[in-house]
């Protein structure tokens, strides 16, 4: 028989668990969970505990699941705990808890009372302030010469002009060495030691934990540095070790949790060998990870993320440089180490085994200030999301061997809106009706010191659309009916969908609209997109749109920039050199490079060649005008009123060519195209319609 259960602050574990008398911790409430259909009702209030829920099993009928939720319109907490051995932390959690003493008042150093088994994989590290009105995480030093150091810009100087820090050294542990061709050759690489904002060092000789929460300097607009209380005992701090996980789901099946908050630990949530669990309006605060579905032995399926939040807590003075920086350094007299800065302050949003996970789901989610978003395992889908300021890859596909869709997404700033790059070969995927928005930056760069080796840069880094594998194919993908904005890209090509052709795809390409923004000359100019390489088989792309903003033409070097590109390849024993096209107009009318020093020249153009693969030729629909968007700021420049569908005047309105035609193989579907006539390019299928994502879809985009 169904029962419902009830845990309170006010209650006892030695309760019957009813809500007039209710359990005191989560745990004893879990574990009273039996039979289906239970019910765990968690009142409002703040649980520290590592909550496992093992072996919980609903029934296959509808209103059989095991339920766990917060009690009515309140809000449970649930915090990471601590074990027997650190049970003194719990009390960082209490403002004016006394816990620390001040060990250098000239930086602002202080050193926990209580001392902490130290273990070289079990550091007690991972750290977040408990009532920032934005969840913010403690900066993780690696090495506690960085925690005390009053530089604030990271870079390689010559030894001459080094402030005080280690000197680099190559793989052999030798010294490096500035080259004979450079200013100060002969001299070693010194890195600065650099304070990158408030953090903790677990110390293996004392056993102390020591925090330091000096302000950050960084004076760069835009982003907010930490000018807040400085002493540790006036703030509420969780603190736990690299191996705490906050609540694991293992052995469950036909589990629901809902409105519930997890944060802080390592693992926030684990999710292991189970069936069919829901985690529906759950806001995670992650640790180290904020969700590990599973590794190769425990994998899980049928798992739902629905209306959920997930905040990596990336602090505004914390840049990707930090956590990915990391150096090979010799002090002298003492043996080669590294030093990992930040890594590990923020890792995975979402992580998992795509070898052993299938049928997850997320959709109506908002991932934001984090590192990673991997989608895993076969069949995932992956919709209706809104994925925002992400230091790394916003979505990491090609992970393991999965295959899935992502659809109705938007994604903003991030350093890849999709990478592949992996040496699984997945697929297929189906990418569609998503808007990739990436015309605002991430902070990437911490600011160099006067006199670095590399010079000065700035410390934003604008988003790239997509990140192929250098090593294997990204797998079969259907790319269609998506919006990307591209803004200040690097490299030969702003969009690289079809930078590596290899046989294993097919990778394809239909109705997208893809606008590449350069507001300033660079020094080196680009191709707005790769053409395929022909390869077995047909790779087609038709029906795009092709928009240029700003200024891209260097006049010594007008060949090097255009709309499209490919490289150099064989195709029927013909040699086709590296060509790029300024126009659509010329890609389709323009006769095979002549190159005296192709031993096979073509004996038709790209475009010609390309119609013995797809009938009317790659790109035969494919348009390059402003496809005039209802509101866009000519600069290119984001603003609160942009508004990215389609004018009434467009040419991009029912221009893309049919998915569902035969002439595809396999023909597309597209659950949003129109019933007769063409579809229009673009992500929005029609003039009333918002791209509405996010916790019950509360984001729209248009605002």
């Amino acid at each position: 028989m169904a029962t419902t259960y009830y845990v309170s602050h006010v209650g006892q574990d030695s309760n019957p668990g009813t809500e007039a008398q209710p359990f005191l911790h989560v745990q004893r409430g879990i574990d009273a969970l039996s039979d289906p259909g239970d019910v765990l009702r968690i009142r409002g209030g703040t649980y520290v505990e590592s909550v496992v829920i093992d072996g919980k099993a609903g029934g296959d009928q509808a209103g059989q699941e095991i339920l766990i939720e917060s009690y009515e319109e309140e809000q449970a907490v649930i915090d990471s705990g601590y074990d027997d051995r650190d049970e003194g932390a719990i009390r960082f959690r209490e403002v004016f808890n006394g816990l620390w003493h001040l060990v250098d008042p000239g930086i602002g150093e202080y050193a926990s009372h209580l001392t902490f088994q130290w273990n070289l994989h079990n550091t007690f590290d991972r750290g977040a302030f408990t009532d920032f009105p934005q969840y913010t995480r403690l900066i993780r030093y690696s090495n506690l010469n960085d925690l005390r150091s009053v530089n604030q810009t990271f870079g390689r100087l010559p030894e001459s002009l080094a402030p005080g820090g280690p000197f680099l050294v190559d793989d052999d542990d030798a010294f490096i060495i500035i080259p004979d061709h450079r200013p100060h050759a002969g001299e070693r690489v010194n890195r600065p030691w650099v304070y990158m904002g408030p953090g903790i060092f677990h110390n293996p000789d004392d056993g102390r934990i020591h925090i330091r929460l000096a302000p950050t300097t960084n004076g760069i607009s835009g982003l907010a540095d930490y000018a807040g209380d400085t002493n540790p005992n006036n703030l509420g701090i969780s603190l736990s070790r690299a191996s705490t996980g906050t609540l694991t789901v293992r052995n469950c099946q036909r589990l629901v949790i809902r409105n519930i908050t997890v944060r802080f630990g390592a693992d926030t949530v684990r999710v292991q060998s189970s069936r069919n669990v829901e985690f529906d309006h759950v806001r995670i605060y992650a640790g180290g990870k904020g969700v590990e579905l599973g590794t190769e032995l425990t994998g899980s399926t049928g798992t739902v993320f629905s209306h959920c939040e997930f905040d990596g807590g990336i602090p505004t003075w914390f840049f990707r440089s930090d956590e990915k920086g990391g150096y090979r350094f010799k002090v002298e007299g003492q043996p080669a180490e590294r030093n990992n800065l930040a890594s590990g302050t923020s890792g995975l949003l979402f992580a998992g085994s795509g070898a052993a996970s299938d049928n997850t789901e997320i959709h109506h989610c908002e991932f934001v200030h984090g590192h990673d978003l991997q989608l895993v395992g076969k069949q995932f889908r992956f919709h209706h999301n809104w994925v925002d300021d992400m230091q790394d890859d916003a979505l990491a596909i090609g992970f393991g061997q999965n295959s899935g869709e992502v659809h109705h997404n938007v994604v903003t700033r991030c350093q890849t809106a999709m990478s592949f790059a992996s040496d699984a070969v997945g697929g297929p995927y189906r990418i569609y009706r998503n808007l990739f928005d990436l015309r605002r930056p991430i902070s990437a760069i911490r600011t160099r010191p006067v006199g670095d080796l590399d010079g000065p840069v700035s410390p934003f880094r604008f988003g790239q659309f997509y990140k192929g594998s250098n090593n294997a194919d990204d797998g079969v993908i259907d790319l269609f009916q998506n919006t990307c904005l591209l803004r200040f890209q690097e490299g030969v090509t702003s969009v690289q969908y079809f930078r590596h052709s290899t046989p294993v795809g097919p990778r394809r390409s239909f109705n997208n609209i893809f606008v590449d923004i350069e507001p300033q000359p660079l020094t080196m100019a680009r191709v707005t997109a790769y053409l395929p390489t022909f390869v077995p088989g047909s790779w087609p792309t038709d029906g795009n749109c092709y928009f240029r903003v700003g200024t891209f033409f260097e006049q010594d070097n007008p060949e090097r920039t255009g709309v499209l590109r490919h490289d150099t390849f064989m195709f029927d024993n013909h040699q086709f050199d590296r060509q790029t096209y300024p126009s659509l107009e010329n890609f389709r009318t323009a006769p095979p490079t002549v190159d005296p020093n192709n031993p096979n020249p073509p004996e038709a153009s790209y475009y010609v060649q390309s119609k013995t693969l797809y009938g009317p030729g790659y790109e035969n629909s494919g348009i390059d005008v402003d496809p005039q968007f209802l509101v866009f700021d000519p600069t290119g420049e984001p603003t609160a009123a942009d508004d990215l569908r389609l004018g009434p005047n467009s040419l991009a309105r029912q221009a893309g060519i049919i998915l569902n035609d035969p002439l595809l193989n396999p023909p597309i579907h597209d659950p949003q195209a129109p019933t007769t006539g063409h579809p229009d390019m673009g992500c929005y299928p029609s003039d009333n319609q918002q791209l509405q994502v996010g916790v019950n879809g509360r984001r729209g985009f248009p605002a």
